[in-house]
């Protein structure tokens, strides 16, 4: 048995005996064991035979005992009654993000919830906000990410994807035979959802990998599996799929895996004509292997560049990549700022100094405060009066910067009528206008088309936000009419957004793709509601690679000078 395998048992042994409301020492001196016994450097086995498991710093008699028991039986079994004791369902509550062990045995405790059914029905009926600790955000995020665990058929939203790959990584990374291991398959073309979790690996001993695997905390049930192929579920359901590969066959593997299958297929056929085989994610040529060391030499062997996997998708790319006509994608590294982030004074969490901070940081010249109008009182929205007094802290804390600007903005909302919710002399002495709906979602295609049309005429509107109003795995896009919207918003100088926030990115890739065709200027934004949302522009900057976008293709890649100049042209 590895290290990190006991440090996962004194882990969920911390959990358990946390939900019991045991002793809070004990919790945390079987969470603080755990932490320890993944940083030790020496194979526990070889310490048991020696006798010397006491001398790990931190780790005292009776701990030293619990692992000597798990190395000779391969279980502790004061966990295994725990186990019994716990009721089951509520291992499944601590999958959703932001419930631990102490809010889950709240539930357990006041409300007697034991299973996802009974807290969604609880957050239903909104009995979780009369528990302490837990308010309507807290409420509304858990209805939120149950109802998306409700509603996932073939796709996974990647709201629950990547927070389930990052763990998967991170606890696979720490097996001694993995020498690389990465994600493939639609995660890595960066699809806004995905049918179920790739993973490739590079190992020396798969089989001692796929047991490691089978012993993962998030791993549930193993499906199918050969010597280099393992399916299991983890989490709620989703389905992984793992191949394991030497570092031979890891360049063509990696090409291979990645897809879609059509354009691999086509990639695949320029080869042959070029007296290429492959076999076994091994190249030959006339039966000599032909050593890779990288996909990039693959597409060079096929006669052409290097295709992003962003663009893997058989839509024009390789027919592009032939004839030198492959745009220069946008890289994060571009941006040059935000246009789109909440503070405090609306329903974001930090101040505006906090974002600041952040934003200057991440290297960026600039940054938009953008907080909501006054009738959506949901998110506290801003009357005029406290637009202004936050228009006069922006100036002051622009007075104090150098090289970094930002913009006093607002995300008006378009009323049901089409009017905006402030009146155009306001509007007016802002820097930047983003106009975005929050209501009214099931008006007829017309009139939802209109409302926005009408919203890009006014003078003052610079962006349209999250334009289609999706919310990926919850609601749909608005009914409208994309063309009609695509043809004023060129005409106006509207820009649109790709909204980073990874339940949304709207606009979509397709979308984004019919923007760039008709010359229409886009904005990669965050709408950030705290300082981590700030880390998923990344998100939005893979939306815009797989709608074919360019640096130019994007407002907020240009200077703060440039950027503004270009506002008061489209005014």
């Amino acid at each position: 048995m590895e290290n990190i395998e006991v440090a996962w048992l004194f882990s969920e042994m911390a959990d358990l005996l946390e939900l019991k409301g045991e002793n809070p020492y004990k919790v945390k001196a079987y969470r603080k064991a755990a932490q320890i016994l993944k940083k030790v450097p020496d194979d526990l086995e070889i310490l048991k035979q020696k006798n010397k498991l006491n001398t790990i710093e931190g780790i005292g008699a009776g701990l030293a005992e619990k692992i000597k028991e798990i190395l000779e039986t391969g279980q502790m079994q004061e966990l295994n009654l725990l186990r019994k004791e716990i009721p089951a369902g509520l291992r499944d509550i601590l999958s959703i993000s932001g419930v631990g062990p102490k809010l889950a045995r709240t539930f357990w405790q006041k409300l007697n919830i034991t299973s996802l059914a009974e807290l969604e029905a609880a957050a239903k009926s909104k009995k979780l906000r009369e528990l302490p600790h837990v308010g309507p955000r807290t409420e509304l995020n858990i209805k939120r990410e149950i109802q998306i665990l409700r509603s996932m058929g073939r796709e996974i939203p990647l709201t629950i994807a990547i927070p389930l790959l990052d763990s998967l990584i991170n606890s696979l990374k720490l097996q001694k035979n993995i020498i690389k291991i990465i994600p493939v398959g639609s995660m890595r073309r960066k699809r806004d959802a995905v049918g179920d979790l790739d993973l490739l690996i590079v190992s020396d001993n798969p089989s001692k990998t796929i047991d490691f695997i089978e012993k993962l905390p998030e791993f549930r049930e193993k499906l199918e599996g050969s010597y280099n192929y393992c399916s299991f579920l983890v989490g709620n359901g989703v389905k992984v799929d793992a191949w394991f590969v030497s570092p031979e066959q890891y360049p063509l593997a990696k090409f291979y895996l990645t897809g879609n299958k059509d354009h691999v297929r086509k990639v695949f056929m320029l080869l042959k004509q070029k007296g290429y085989t492959c076999r076994d994610y091994h190249l030959f040529k006339q039966g000599d292997y032909v050593f890779l060391t990288g996909e990039e030499q693959i597409y060079e062997l096929a006669g052409m560049p290097f295709i992003a996997p962003e663009l893997r998708e058989n839509k024009g790319e390789i027919e592009a990549a032939l004839s030198g006509h492959l745009p220069d994608l946008v890289a994060t590294k571009d941006v040059l700022g935000d246009l789109h982030i909440h503070s405090n004074y609306s329903d974001g969490i930090n101040s505006i100094e906090e974002l600041v901070g952040r934003a200057i940081k991440k290297g960026y010249q600039y940054i938009a405060i953008c907080d909501h109008s006054k009738s959506l009182g949901i998110a506290n929205g801003l009357n005029v009066d406290k637009l202004i007094e936050q228009n006069a802290e922006i100036k002051r804390i622009n007075d104090r910067l150098k090289d970094f600007t930002v913009l006093s903005g607002v995300e008006v909302d378009i009323l049901a009528d089409g009017k905006l919710d402030y009146p155009d002399e306001v509007l007016a002495k802002l820097d930047l206008v983003v106009a975005s709906i929050h209501s009214g979602f099931k008006q007829s295609k017309e009139k939802m088309t209109e409302r926005i049309i009408s919203a890009m005429r006014n003078k003052h509107v610079d962006i349209i936000g999250h334009p289609t109003g999706r919310i990926i795995g919850r609601r749909p896009a608005y009914e409208i009419d994309l063309d009609k919207l695509f043809i004023t918003a060129r005409e106006t100088g509207t820009i649109l957004e790709i909204n980073s926030s990874l339940d949304r990115l709207d606009l979509k890739d397709e979308y984004v793709r019919k923007a760039k065709e008709m010359n229409i200027s886009l904005a990669i934004n965050t709408d950030a509601h705290d300082l981590a949302g700030l880390d998923k522009m990344v998100f939005g900057v893979a939306t815009a690679r797989r709608g074919w976008l360019t640096k130019q293709d994007v407002v907020n890649t240009l200077p703060v000078k440039k950027l503004l100049k270009k506002l008061a042209k489209n005014n």
